[in-house]
């Protein structure tokens, strides 16, 4: 065989094996089903047509001997399934939902010449899905919009995935029980992995990478998921943003998240002079988050181009707190042996009667480590006053 028939050959199985893996991809899903007539019995050469109901787009499909069809590289969205064969009535079903990374299933049964056959289908996603081995689970509009969520990180919904559990504190999700760290994220086919973690990209240390207004919505594969997905051992997330139709359409959102409706944090307090003892007092910093931003998406040319524009904003001020663990760790410096000069037989004004070698609390005057600093009473206030100016109120911020 020639170099040139060999690679032909080869090109021949690469290019089925594209048609094959893109049936349902990261990006689309397919409609699938069979044609039957009224009493059953197989319906070969029907012309199985399907239209996108926001964007206009058809797509169109042949049964084969055995009554099968199989529609493929559909965007996600609803749609209107129209079958048409010799003989039969023409046959339409409406709303047809399809998901990313799946196939709708749709079993036809056209009726005789001359008369109509419209079904009316919720606009509602399958139940059970009979023809994956994969254990996945989608998560639609309805429920990105209307779940409550801290933040609107889009990718936390992913926990509500059978089998998903917190992994650690920062944001992360463990699925079956492995680390957080080798799951795969992806936008639209493309990678949104944080190089070194394999994290989402930007981590879990900011709100979000994406805004959840541009998300139409995802996918989350557990197990068993096919190999087009990769280089996981965890989870893969995979999301498809959205796009504009044939209408336009925008939204608008603002949401104002303000601690002075709430309560203090019992553990913020601050150490205050009250009578020359330091004092823990609570105190309740500034803790303000602001999220605002809005979607716009429309046709440029119907039925054919199409633009989607979302912004989305988040500015919060939420400075730090440095205190004491302790909150009486000021007051235990032992201004009787700070002041007292090493080896002196003398007492002070704040140490009647020290004589050296002789134990005063916990600490002997012997010990150069804790006595005989010979420091005046105004060197060790500023000391701990200034041990006190570092405690409080820190400036940060968490702006996207």
């Amino acid at each position: 065989m020639s170099k040139f028939l060999r690679f032909c050959f080869v090109s021949v199985l690469v290019l089925a094996f594209c048609a094959a893996a893109l049936a349902q991809g990261t990006v689309t899903g397919a409609i699938g089903g069979s044609v039957n007539d009224p009493k059953n019995a197989i319906v070969a050469g029907a012309t199985v047509t399907v239209k996108n109901n926001d964007t206009g787009k058809e797509a169109t499909a042949t049964s084969d001997s055995e009554g099968r069809f199989k529609v493929t590289n559909l965007p996600p969205g609803n749609y209107t399934v129209t079958v048409n064969a010799g003989g039969f009535a023409p046959y339409t079903a409406d709303k047809v939902v399809v998901e990313v990374g799946r196939e709708t299933t749709l079993d036809v049964n056209v009726g005789l010449q001359g008369s109509t056959n419209t079904v009316q289908v919720t606009a509602e996603a399958p139940v059970i899905n009979t023809t994956q081995q994969d254990f996945s689970s989608n998560v639609n509009q309805t429920t990105i919009n209307e779940s409550p969520i801290n933040g609107r990180r889009w990718s936390n919904f992913a926990i509500l995935t059978p089998g998903a559990v917190p992994d650690g504190t920062f944001g992360l999700i463990s699925f079956r029980g492995i680390s957080g760290r080798l799951n795969n994220n992806t936008v639209d086919g493309g990678d949104n992995n944080q190089a070194f973690f394999a994290e989402e990209r930007g981590r879990t240390r900011i709100p979000y990478v994406i805004s959840q207004a541009s998300i139409r919505e995802f996918q989350v594969n557990t197990s068993s998921y096919s190999a087009e997905y990769g280089r996981s051992a965890g989870g893969v997330t995979n999301a498809v943003t959205k796009s504009g139709t044939n209408e336009l359409h925008g939204s608008g959102f603002f949401y104002d998240r303000n601690n002075k409706w709430g309560t203090r944090n019992p553990l913020a307090t601050n150490s205050v002079l009250v009578g020359g003892v330091f004092t823990p007092v609570g105190i309740k910093p500034i803790d303000v988050r602001y999220q605002f931003g809005g979607t716009v998406g429309g046709p440029i040319v119907k039925d054919k181009v199409f633009f989607f524009f979302s912004y989305d904003q988040q500015r919060r001020n939420f400075p730090g707190l440095a205190r004491f663990t302790d909150p009486n760790f000021l007051n235990t410096a032992d201004r009787c042996l700070l002041t007292t000069a090493l080896g002196t037989q003398t007492s002070n004004a704040l140490c009647p009667g020290l004589v050296a070698g002789s134990s005063r609390g916990t600490a002997s005057a012997t010990n150069a480590l804790t006595t005989g600093k010979g420091l005046t009473a105004t060197q060790v206030d500023t000391a701990l006053n200034l041990l006190n100016s570092l405690s409080g109120t820190l400036p940060r911020r968490g702006d996207n």
